[in-house]
């Protein structure tokens, strides 16, 4: 049983710090090391990220409007805006990934025997 915060901490946020990662490597041409000094990870996260990134996430989330989130979020960083107003940048886009229900059909697909009707979650969510 996946609770959706499990989802979004194993899935989703890490897919989005790669893409914002990428933006920082190949638009500002950063380092895996100064991009994870930046991110206030690790350059082996960013490179398990890279390397585990899931094809089905990729199909969910790359979309103009997440790529967006993550150029605003880069070019944060770049500019040195302070971690709070980076961190509500990325829960600006957490907001905008739920919005659109991405969450859940990603859910049905980790688990296949999750029934998104029978989820008062998922039910309540999907109205």
């Amino acid at each position: 049983m996946l609770l959706h915060s499990e989802i979004e901490a194993n899935a989703i946020i890490p897919f989005l710090r790669t893409i914002v990662a990428k933006r920082l490597i190949e638009k500002y041409d950063l380092t895996q090391q100064q991009a994870a000094t930046k991110l206030g990870i690790t350059q082996a996260t960013i490179s398990n990220y890279k390397n585990r990134s899931r094809e089905n996430i990729e199909l969910y989330l790359i979309t103009k409007r997440i790529q967006s989130f993550a150029d605003d979020i880069a070019v944060m960083i770049m500019k040195n805006t302070s971690e709070i107003e980076i961190s509500e940048m990325f829960e600006t886009t957490l907001q905008f990934i739920r919005g659109q229900n991405i969450i859940y059909d990603l859910h049905k697909e980790l688990e296949s025997n999750h029934n998104v009707e029978k989820c008062p979650i998922c039910k309540n969510n999907l109205k």
